[in-house]
């Protein structure tokens, strides 16, 4: 992960992500794991994300950074965090 208009973060945080051109930013939860890896949880099931494209973060208009991913993981999503996410918990 590669951050451009902060240092990188220590805490999880929620944000929107573009995974790809055309696509439009959904809105996630970021969690650090180190300063160039991330874990990123999608509020809305995102189709055919795929190790090796390109991820971008954005908190309102302001580009955060981006990266690769390394791996995706769309079967085993806790379904007990996305609905905290729902209810707006962090």
């Amino acid at each position: 992960m590669n951050w451009v208009s902060l240092p990188a973060p220590e805490k999880k945080f929620r944000a929107k992500a573009k995974i790809r051109q055309q696509h439009s930013p959904a809105d996630c939860i970021v969690t650090p794991i180190n300063d160039n890896t991330i874990e990123v949880v999608f509020k809305e099931p995102q189709l055919s994300i795929t190790p090796g494209q390109g991820l971008v973060l954005y908190l309102d208009d302001l580009l955060l950074g981006g990266g690769f991913i390394a791996f995706s993981n769309n079967e085993d999503v806790e379904t007990k965090d996305l609905e905290g996410f729902r209810r707006g918990e962090s």
